[in-house]
């Protein structure tokens, strides 16, 4: 679990912070809209990973502080691969909306960037990338 964590920020480190920096230090996006919605859903996607490893994290060692004697039989290699594909498809799920057009229309200046706003979308992705997780990780 802790592999994954870590190569969720190496992948957000490589491939999204980069280009923050540059529409942070240049003040507009030079990339295009296209690039622009790419960068912004694998940025969802790795903070979303990063986050719900977390959580994955969290549930392990509750079940083995909580269930110690009987933890090798409950966390199997095959239910820990189980867990980790999860992560990365609810990851997938969470940012895959924009990219369909589940986002308020494109400013017509390309020179903007920036992950959508759309009110529904915009609850959707914080429940599922940040509040459930954080309930979870807060009762485990």
């Amino acid at each position: 679990f802790i592999v994954n964590l870590a190569s969720a920020d190496l992948l957000l480190s490589f491939t999204v912070l980069p280009f923050s920096a540059t529409l942070e230090v240049l003040g507009y996006w030079v990339l295009g809209r296209i690039f622009c919605d790419i960068w912004a859903a694998v940025d969802v996607l790795c903070c979303t990973a990063s986050i719900l490893s977390l959580c994955a994290i969290s549930i392990d060692r509750y079940i083995g502080v909580r269930y110690s004697l009987r933890y090798p039989t409950l966390v199997t290699r095959r239910k820990a691969i189980l867990a980790l594909l999860s992560v990365w498809v609810l990851s997938t799920v969470i940012p895959i909306g924009p990219l369909l057009g589940w986002k308020e229309p494109a400013p017509n200046d390309d020179k903007e960037c920036g992950v959508t706003e759309e009110p529904f979308y915009a609850l959707f992705s914080s429940l599922g990338s940040f509040y459930i997780p954080l309930a979870v990780i807060l009762v485990m």
